[in-house]
């Protein structure tokens, strides 16, 4: 694993954040499982990169673009989602990416009280990212399709250094 840092996207990656959005792995856990029409696709990027009060970033491993992640600021709550490139999921890399864009709202969001993520019931290494991260299951959620992760900001401060580690070298691209 190279030094991953997060950028902010800009307009010349609006193609590398659609082809991500519209892998076929990435549909099947969305709430939307529809591939994403080009022209679809323009307009809400184009309103994201002026948008005040949402931020996209680009998951940087040395000088390639690896995942993306998003941050929607609403009411003092920052909605967190991401996805990676294929070969970069089940290594440990989704973890961090999450880890660094809960960092970089504490910088840009300094409103953000609650970080939160919604993920579909079967996307389980999702699920299994925000629980090591020490989100906690939002009891009562009235979606069955879908579970809330909450943290508190706070909480944040309490996450071990040790979680941000890669384990799993199976893969070949852990170090």
């Amino acid at each position: 694993m190279g030094k991953l840092y997060l950028r902010n996207a800009n307009e010349g990656d609006s193609f590398f954040i659609l082809g991500l959005a519209n892998n076929p792995e990435c549909r099947k856990n969305s709430f939307n499982s529809e591939k994403i029409p080009l022209d679809v696709h323009m307009k809400w990027y184009d309103k994201l990169m002026h948008s005040d009060t949402d931020s996209l970033y680009v998951l940087m491993e040395e000088d390639i673009a690896v995942g993306q992640g998003r941050l929607e600021l609403r009411e003092g709550e920052c909605r967190i989602s991401y996805s990676l490139i294929p070969e970069r999921r089940g290594c440990g890399y989704g973890k961090i990416l999450v880890a660094l864009l809960m960092k970089r709202a504490l910088q840009d969001y300094p409103y953000c009280n609650i970080f939160f993520a919604e993920v579909l019931t079967g996307n389980f290494a999702s699920q299994k990212i925000f629980e090591e991260l020490s989100f906690v299951e939002k009891k009562g959620a009235k979606n069955t399709e879908s579970l809330i992760y909450v943290m508190e900001r706070e909480w944040i401060f309490n996450i071990p250094a040790s979680d941000l580690e890669c384990k799993n070298t199976e893969k070949g691209y852990c170090s």
